[in-house]
């Protein structure tokens, strides 16, 4: 497919995407939707007094009209359109009278598609029958609610600020570039209603479904506006309770929900069902349980007013399986190194484990069973990397497994000189929210914000970069809550710390949270 670049001279009023347009440099794949020729389309975008009954749109390569009925609008809709695909040309024939002194766009909502690889964007054709363009622009940012990262592609409507929802049929249109920012033109003065959202069916309304976000407060347009606050994006609310389950046998469950499970009710085969050792996180909880000869566990689970049942398959295969030990992570000198397995502990035969420093020097040490786990207490001695055992036939004794159970770990170990410490110092932040500590993406720690507690010290951590997340927690159930389009909820207010923080062995930094690092 030949391709040619256009340098556009003059006074044209053509929305792409709300984002650059760049020249297409060649390659493989072409990467670049179809855009119109400003110079060449009759009459050219931008036209005042306009008095023609047809448009005639000239693309820079041929194309495929994509659903035209349903992609292709103009606002305000006064008359009707009537499209006529040829080669790289678009007629457009209007049926009806346009309005006197009024300013149109005509959007193609992925109307216009390449023939080949299929990309598309979101255009606009403006024109006015009056002697004036609205001309006012407003231009802004959309960023993901929970990971402070531009949100790109995200479609922006500016409807009535009289609206009472924000499925009311919009008045402008544009697109997220990249960056997460947007740009509307040919704006009339007025008060609007701002909402971004991921239109994945293509229809141009917002849906509570659809990834979205809103400006709480109207949106004032009587001058160029740049706006310096982001609009805030953030993932539908899910429509079950319950997220997933797990069973790993002979007896270890997992749930995980999308709420805080620490106050829920349990209930199995109509009756208060009361796991042992239940072991929580934020948003899901793992317990011992000895499954019935049977392939699935059923569960219902109540909270909050809200309830769920859950199958769990618990096959033969996996309830006679030898327990799992879960991995080990790499434990400070001189801690207690808890071992958990996917069956409940009953007890243990001291003397038929086997444990080594450094594969060879023999450690002295006690074992406990705390909630079903194992606890190896010993004492350190510097130059010790590594522990590892080694569990002999029957050294385990479990509840569900009957089988001799035999295996062997290493756990490394940190030496004082290898790991740093983070004092944070928290100033004007929220008591009830919390803090969380990042490496690599992942949450390495967290601390809940209590009233006159200025300190939160991480220790044992290993060089790195790490980062700050703070989480305005409102309603207190120690997760972040997503908002809500259909009642204009905003969600739970979150923001990273914007200075670098640099872990180094052996170093103990102390980092003021200030109110002005967040971002």
């Amino acid at each position: 497919m030949v391709k040619y670049l256009f340098l556009i001279f003059g006074y044209f009023f053509l929305v792409a995407s709300c984002a650059m347009q760049g020249s297409i440099n060649g390659g493989p794949t072409d990467k670049n939707a179809p855009y119109i020729i400003a110079e060449k389309s009759e009459p050219m975008p931008g036209t005042v007094n306009f008095k023609a009954s047809e448009i005639k749109l000239k693309f820079n390569e041929f194309y495929r009209l994509n659903e035209p009925n349903t992609s292709m609008f103009i606002v305000p809709p006064s008359v009707k359109l009537i499209p006529i695909a040829k080669d790289r040309e678009l007629l457009i024939k209007l049926d009806g009278q346009l309005k006197d002194s009024t300013t149109y766009a005509i959007y193609f909502n992925k109307s216009i598609k390449d023939i080949h690889e299929g990309n598309d964007s979101l255009l606009s054709y403006v024109f006015s029958t009056g002697s004036y363009i609205d001309s006012l622009t407003y231009t802004g940012k959309v960023m993901d609610a929970f990971n402070r990262t531009p949100a790109a592609k995200l479609t922006l409507s500016l409807i009535p600020d009289t609206a009472t929802t924000f499925s009311q049929k919009a008045l402008y249109f544009c697109m997220s570039d990249a960056n997460g920012v947007f740009k509307f033109k040919y704006i009339k003065p007025g008060s609007y209603k701002l909402v971004a959202f991921a239109d994945g069916n293509n229809d141009l309304i917002p849906q509570s479904f659809e990834y979205s976000g809103f400006k709480s407060a109207p949106i004032r347009i009587f001058t160029n506006v740049n706006d310096s606050i982001p609009l805030i994006a953030f993932p539908s609310k899910p429509k079950r309770f319950m997220r997933s389950s797990l069973f790993q046998g002979p007896g270890y469950f997992t749930i995980s929900a999308n709420h805080n499970l620490k106050s829920a009710n349990f209930y199995h085969e109509g009756k208060t069902f009361t796991p042992s050792f239940i072991h929580h996180s934020n948003d899901s909880i793992s317990f011992y349980h000895s499954p019935a000869e049977k392939d699935t566990f059923q569960l219902i689970v109540s909270h909050d007013s809200k309830s769920d049942t859950i199958n769990i398959k618990t096959y033969e295969k996996e309830r006679k399986k030898q327990p799992k030990l879960f991995p080990l992570l790499k434990t400070a000198w001189g801690q207690p190194i808890d071992f958990s397995f996917s069956d409940e502990v009953v007890a243990i035969l001291k003397d038929s484990v086997k444990v080594f420093a450094n594969d060879s020097i023999p450690v002295v040490g006690a074992f406990q069973v705390i909630d079903g786990k194992l606890r190896f207490t010993y004492a350190w001695k510097e130059g010790w990397k590594t522990i590892g055992f080694k569990f002999l036939s029957s050294s385990i004794v479990f509840k569900n497994y009957k089988e001799q159970y035999k295996g062997q770990t290493t756990v490394p170990i940190f030496d004082e000189k290898e790991v740093g410490t983070l004092k944070f110092i928290t100033k004007n932040l929220k008591p009830g929210s919390y803090i969380e500590l990042l490496k690599e993406g992942k949450v390495i720690g967290r601390h809940a914000i209590v009233l006159n507690e200025k300190e939160h010290v991480f220790d044992y951590l290993e060089k790195g970069n790490y980062g700050i997340r703070w989480i305005d927690d409102s309603n207190s159930n120690g997760l972040w809550d997503t908002g809500d389009l259909a009642t204009k909820q905003q969600p739970e207010e979150v923001k990273l710390f914007s200075d670098p923080i640099v872990v180094r062995p052996n170093w103990e930094i102390e980092i003021l949270l200030s109110k002005d690092k967040w971002r």
